[in-house]
């Protein structure tokens, strides 16, 4: 490594804003790389390549890697490592003002398969997946690291404390499955939690195309947590009691129940009475 780089990486200093902190352990490298399957016609999208350790793993698997970096001064010393990288294109951006549709017209249009991957910072995670995941069709396979506590959220079950609109929205695109969790000793600095490594594959096969609608009846249901589902709905969606009650009569829902014991099935056939009001 050219000494000018041995020097920006010492003397680099972490942006708690940007909840920089950067995977150290090749071997996790390794795991998040086999997890997404790539082959070698496939392209793949990286969200913060930090000092590009695992920038430059994908890039031996795939045949183009597109690198989004919101730290300027990080694209810069990008920029400079991987110049001899045919392969390699750092952008400098925010991720999350991405028009994913063109951005994989303009990168990866005549690829076989589109890969999606980040080690995601914990204040911009769920953002992330609520901007990314409505086009999960467009990868074929998505993995990304994120805190072990929203890990839990994402994998819960009904019936749990964990169990939330979160768990619903991303379980409505896509199937998740879990890879491993991480110690917090491999990232410098280290974080104050662990983490874990998430796969998504997308379901091309929506269960309701009014998702809109469907999201917005969840996140009403569990704007409240304590309330029942007749009470919270009756608060945020401001429907007539007596026409509610009707739908709950007619899927044989008791209105006593509470948002985290329906699972996503039962949420859409709620949704779907509810739109005819």
């Amino acid at each position: 490594m050219p000494k000018k780089n041995e020097a920006f990486l010492t003397s680099f200093k972490s942006k708690k804003s940007l909840g920089q902190n950067f995977l150290i352990c090749r071997n996790i490298i390794l795991k998040i790389v086999n997890s997404l399957a790539i082959c070698k016609n496939s392209g793949v999208l990286e969200i913060g390549p930090g000092f590009g350790s695992l920038t430059k793993v994908l890039a031996h698997s795939a045949q183009k890697v597109v690198a989004v970096e919101i730290d300027k001064r990080l694209v810069g010393y990008l920029e400079d490592f991987f110049k001899n990288y045919q392969s390699i294109t750092i952008i400098h951006g925010n991720i999350l003002n991405l028009d994913i549709e063109e951005f994989i017209k303009e990168h990866f249009y005549n690829f076989k398969t589109r890969h999606l991957v980040g080690n995601l910072p914990y204040y911009i995670t769920t953002p992330i997946l609520i901007h990314f995941l409505p086009f999960a069709k467009y990868f074929k396979t998505i993995v990304f690291m994120v805190q072990k506590e929203v890990a839990q959220r994402i994998l819960a079950v009904p019936n749990t404390k964990d169990y939330s609109s979160l768990t619903l929205f991303v379980n409505f695109y896509t199937k998740v499955e879990k890879i491993a969790d991480v110690s917090r000793n491999v990232f410098k600095p280290k974080p104050k939690v662990d983490s874990t490594i998430l796969k998504f594959l997308p379901k091309n096969d929506y269960i309701f195309p009014h998702e809109e609608f469907l999201f917005k009846v969840i996140r009403a249901a569990f704007a409240y947590r304590r309330k029942t589902i007749l009470n919270s709905l009756l608060d945020k969606l401001q429907i007539k009691k007596d026409a509610l009650q009707e739908v709950f009569l007619k899927l044989k829902i008791d209105p006593t129940r509470r948002a985290e014991t329906f699972t996503l099935d039962a949420f859409v056939l709620l949704a779907k009475e509810l739109r005819k009001i």
